[in-house]
């Protein structure tokens, strides 16, 4: 057996104590040759770049573990920073299969001291910092809703997180950190994640990660943020992240800048974010009175909901002369969509306003 660190034993007999196996410094027993083979041709796959033959390696590895996997080589491999990174990174992604077969707060404790190892250390790839950190942070998620860990532990790891943004400089890492905060539910890296997304000189990766993550959070404060890169950004896939933001966030305050910037990529990014906050719009068509109307009118022939078509038209009779030109074109433009061959006709309700 690979001799470990200190930290790595003392994790590692607390989650075979979890998982009702003796502890590897205390009776405990070598991998079934099926194990060793498989681990065996996954370090060589690694080594070679082969990616196919790491595909089967996995595979056949995970098949072999079943319900019970080997956490000494898991955890030795996570540690190990002389080991190949994509070897390291492949046996902390293999945590993912097994972490909801945690059930007391002594192996969630283990499993995330394991992880905080790789994911805080400075000098280490980051490549394989950041699967531990995403892998981390699904746990922290699982255990804090399972009541296995302290909502301070998350809070912490949010502030953890905020710090690390602040200083790294590796993209990847960064990118990793932000779908981290995202997936943990931690607020307290938004701050942070807002600065970053401003940043124009921020890697691509960074700020659509971030942009994601702030509406995972529903963080409010960051809407200004993300209509400014709607209006702004060149990266048409960092368009698409800010959208979906924001119609992950929904309320009335997003529509007025998904409707604006629309138009500028033929993406349907900000349709489809529309679409997800049909109800917002239909709320803000039925009220007709608020300042909102006129953007409302433009969501729902965006989002082509061809439902609010009556009360579209009633509209068309508004005392507002925006509001009069917003219905007669989302009338005509859902019409069309509808087949009306005669989409400019007269609506209910009277003569239309000029």
């Amino acid at each position: 057996m690979k001799r470990l660190t200190s930290c790595a034993v003392c994790a590692l007999i607390l989650l075979a104590a979890a998982a009702g196996a003796a502890p590897p410094t205390a009776g405990w027993s070598p991998p079934s040759s099926e194990v060793k083979s498989c681990l065996d041709a996954l370090k060589n796959a690694c080594a070679e770049g082969d990616e196919a033959g790491i595909a089967r390696a996995a595979g056949g590895l995970r098949a072999a573990w079943g319900d019970a996997p080997d956490f000494d080589a898991i955890a030795g491999a996570a540690l190990d920073r002389g080991a190949d990174p994509k070897y390291r990174w492949i046996m902390i992604d293999s945590l993912v299969l097994y972490k909801r077969g945690v059930e007391d707060a002594a192996g969630a404790r283990a499993l995330l001291s394991m992880l905080d190892a790789v994911s805080w250390a400075g000098g280490d790839d980051a490549f394989v910092r950041a699967k531990a950190l995403t892998v981390e942070a699904g746990m922290i998620a699982l255990f804090s809703e399972k009541g296995l860990i302290r909502e301070r532990a998350r809070r912490e790891f949010g502030r953890r997180l905020a710090a690390l943004m602040e200083e790294e400089r590796d993209a990847g890492l960064l990118a990793a950190a932000c779908i981290a905060a995202g997936r943990a539910g931690t607020a307290e890296a938004a701050p942070a994640m807002r600065r970053r997304l401003a940043d124009d000189g921020a890697a691509p990766a960074v700020r659509r990660t971030a942009a994601g993550a702030l509406g995972r959070l529903n963080d409010r404060e960051s809407i200004p943020v993300i209509a400014g890169v709607l209006e702004k950004t060149p990266d048409r896939r960092l368009h698409g992240s800010g959208a979906f933001a924001l119609g992950s966030m929904g309320g009335e305050e997003v529509v007025e800048p998904l409707v604006r910037h629309a138009g500028r990529f033929d993406n349907g990014s900000c349709a489809n974010a529309l679409r997800r906050n049909r109800a917002t719009v239909r709320r803000m068509l039925d009220d007709g009175k608020g300042a909102g109307t006129e953007n409302a009118i433009r969501a729902a022939r965006i989002a082509g909901m061809k439902d609010a078509l009556p009360r579209i038209t009633a509209l068309e009779n508004d005392a507002r002369p925006g509001v009069r030109r917003a219905a007669r074109e989302a009338r005509d433009a859902l019409n069309r969509a509808l087949g009306d061959p005669f989409p400019g006709g007269e609506p209910e309700g009277g003569e239309v306003k000029p």
